[in-house]
């Protein structure tokens, strides 16, 4: 049922509201229940032909129509008084979903329950509401009595009925929303075996990074990381140990890198590591604590000695050139390929030639082998 779809409630009337029990008849039906009421005079002052009864009769039933409506909405309601904020009616989903009772809620002014983080925010909000007649929040987060955090959709609309205003607000939890949008944007960004970022969020953001390091002239280093014979671990062991091996991998360079850094699987046993604001120097380095990290990871084959690995690198660095970002996996893949033709577990690393960087012959290069 859309949010907005159910139809205004009335006000009841004017009345001194905090402790004076209000009870359901008391609530937003009272303008039906009137209507009905009026009827009944009619009858007791001798009027009895059809056509009062049959417009008994339909008071009757729109009266229960919109009850059944008000109790067994699937989304929250509050009736407000629009002068003074006092809440005049709840229904139950609404009490049930800040777990308020209905009873504790009425005649109390709407920002007394501590439903919002800010209520000087939503007094200014009511005040707005006054003056435009409506109010609309996509995504509001809502503190429900016994401490929850609860994410609604929530919309306020002024009324008017027989000169009195009053506002209807319709309260939708979209908990379940968002966690499910979180989790379809988790799956269409990480690599399922791994838990890291897979190629296609790992390329968007690098993209993303080169552009601003072409901007703002600042430097951008790319390492390709590849694990060595790693098709004779699947074929040695089987691929349900090359998966631990990949996935063991992937926890301890996480645990070595910065909070700004990017990891990402790009396919196979190859991942991509994105460093922004990361010169030649601290490039190299980097490379020599991630081989450091994964020669720590030790995977147990059935039956088998513990298995150890090591892992090629290759580095690119860019920095105030106009460079793509496809010339930037290139050079960063052809120095993988180095490392991996010169005996593997070795840092492998090109600079482009914009890019004024210390000299690498300073850099401590074990246990792999650095060559610019």
């Amino acid at each position: 049922m859309p949010l907005t779809s159910l139809p205004p409630f009335s006000l009841p009337e004017q009345r001194s509201l905090r402790g004076s029990g209000v009870g359901r008849e008391q609530g937003p039906h009272q303008q039906v229940q009137t209507h009905f009421q009026t009827m009944q005079q009619r009858g007791k002052s001798g009027s009895s032909d059809e056509t009062s009864t049959s417009g008994m009769y339909r008071v009757r039933k729109t009266r229960a129509y919109y009850q059944r409506l008000f109790e067994t909405a699937p989304d929250g309601i509050l009736i407000l008084d629009e002068e003074t904020g006092q809440i005049i009616d709840a229904n139950p989903y609404m009490a049930d979903l800040l777990r308020h009772p209905i009873v504790d809620v009425i005649g109390k002014e709407v920002w007394e329950l501590g439903l919002f983080r800010n209520p000087d925010a939503m007094k200014a909000a009511f005040s707005a509401l006054r003056r435009t007649g409506i109010v609309h929040h996509e995504d509001l987060t809502l503190m429900a009595r016994d401490g929850r955090r609860v994410d609604v959709e929530f919309i306020c609309k002024v009324y008017d009925t027989n000169g009195h205003r009053f506002v209807q607000c319709n309260v939708r939890d979209i908990s379940d929303r968002k966690y499910l949008v979180a989790e379809l944007q988790r799956a269409a960004t990480t690599d399922h075996l791994t838990g890291i970022a897979n190629r296609r969020h790992f390329l968007t953001v690098a993209r993303d990074e080169l552009q601003r390091a072409h901007r703002y002239r600042r430097p951008l280093s790319l390492l390709i990381l590849d694990v060595d014979h790693f098709k004779r671990i699947n074929d040695s062991f089987g691929h349900p140990v090359g998966d631990d091996v990949l996935r063991g991998i992937a926890h301890a360079c996480r645990g070595r890198m910065r909070s700004a850094d990017v990891i990402g699987r790009l396919g196979g046993e190859e991942f991509g590591v994105l460093m922004p604001e990361t010169a030649q120097r601290s490039a190299i380095e980097a490379a020599h604590r991630l081989q450091e990290a994964v020669a720590s990871v030790a995977v147990q084959p059935p039956g088998k000695d513990l298995l150890t690995v090591t892992i090629s690198i290759g580095i690119a660095i860019t920095g105030a050139g106009q460079e793509s970002l496809h010339a930037l996996l290139a050079r960063a893949d052809a120095q993988l390929y180095r490392a991996k033709e010169n005996g593997r577990n070795r840092i492998y690393a090109d600079v482009a030639e914009s890019v004024q960087l210390p000299d690498p012959g300073q850099v401590h290069t074990q246990p792999g082998e650095h060559h610019g």
